[in-house]
């Protein structure tokens, strides 16, 4: 494995763990947010109170449904009522949203743990680019719904500013209990700040060695070791090329009755050979050059060396050319004459004869 890879599976555990962890609470709190927008809570022997005034103001802010619901203490909310605050409405459709996301991020988060290992390495930039893009997504989507509650935070401070402690009377506590509430809903968005860190932190960790997972598998042998092209791998014609003469060698990779029959091939072939390469070398020479006629002087011994030399050369020449033309199996086409040109005749023979020698040929 690559060198960061030691780093990576106990902060993919961890990545899981504590998505997980996060998914299970939020789904918690999506339900117990549609449950109260349903009017299905109980507020039965609940009373307005000092201790009770932030939970009913909170209730009344984002959560309470346009249905009857019966217990409820019945308090003064004007003050507040009055501000452009969110509306129960569209923090219910958040909780929708936000339900469907945290259901998905649990299952990306448990199978980020079963499949990000060394044994499915090479498949774990699929499941990493799930979890990073539904983490991205709910950062993105904490940030949002953050900020609309740090707006009704701000609003409701702004109001709180301008009323004067003499003219502060009981109803003006639920000013207060509102900016609590608005406060805690501003942190539970944020995830408590520190965890939408660790989830932001996380992702761009995650992002980055998904490209050292993508360079790790692109190097890797993809065919077993020693096999550089299956292309020809139980192929019965002949390679292209043969750059190392192992063109009539056996196949290693193949199975050993295949390997057997190479073998047993190249034997016959070997014996083919042989029986056509005595074949042609039991052929007679070119007949010699005919006798010269007494009338002549007998040629010089060097020149007959050269040319007996010459006339073997061009009958091997003319063997080995005959011999490579046959192991191209093609009978039809005629062998090709590659025969160098015949020299020249002997100048001493064109010659007319000396008086010297019509005397010398006398005796």
């Amino acid at each position: 494995m690559y060198e960061s890879y030691a780093f990576l599976r106990p902060i993919v555990i961890f990545a899981g763990a504590i998505g997980i962890f996060q998914s299970l609470a939020w789904i918690s709190l999506s339900i117990v947010g549609l449950i109260a927008y349903y009017c299905n809570m109980d507020f039965t022997n609940m009373i307005a109170s000092y201790g009770t005034i932030t939970e009913l103001t909170l209730f009344q802010l984002y959560f309470r449904g346009g249905c009857f619901q019966p217990g409820l203490p019945d308090i003064n909310f004007g003050v507040i009522e009055q501000l452009n605050l969110m509306t129960p409405l569209n923090v219910h459709a958040w909780m929708w949203v936000y339900l469907a996301v945290s259901i998905l991020w649990a299952i990306s988060s448990i199978t980020l743990i079963a499949v990000v290992t060394h044994r499915y390495i090479k498949i774990a930039n699929i499941f990493l680019y799930i979890w990073i893009f539904i983490t991205v997504g709910l950062s993105l989507m904490d940030l949002a719904f953050g900020i609309l509650f740090a707006l009704d935070y701000n609003d409701l401070m702004h109001l709180a500013h301008q009323i004067p402690t003499a003219e502060f009377t009981t109803t003006e506590f639920v000013l207060i209990a509102a900016q609590t509430a608005s406060g805690a809903m501003m942190t539970i968005a944020f995830r408590g700040f520190v965890l939408w860190i660790i989830n932001v932190a996380l992702a761009i960790y995650l992002f980055a060695q998904t490209f050292n997972i993508f360079d790790y598998n692109k190097f890797q042998p993809t065919e077993p070791i020693g096999t550089t092209n299956r292309a020809f791998v139980n192929d019965e014609k002949a390679h292209p090329i043969d750059a190392y003469g192992q063109k009539n060698q056996p196949n290693l990779w193949l199975a050993p009755t295949v390997a057997v029959d190479q073998r047993n091939q190249q034997r016959v072939g070997s014996a083919l050979y042989e029986e056509r390469r005595r074949h042609y070398d039991n052929q007679p020479l070119p007949q010699s050059r005919p006798a010269q006629s007494t009338f002549y002087p007998p040629p010089r011994s060097r020149d007959d060396e050269i040319e007996l030399r010459r006339d073997n050369n061009n009958a091997r020449l003319v063997r080995e050319l005959s011999h490579r033309n046959t192991r191209r199996e093609e009978p039809n086409v005629p062998a090709p004459d590659y025969s160098p040109h015949m020299p020249r005749s002997n100048p001493y023979e064109a010659s007319p004869l000396k008086p010297t020698q019509k005397q010398s040929s006398r005796y």
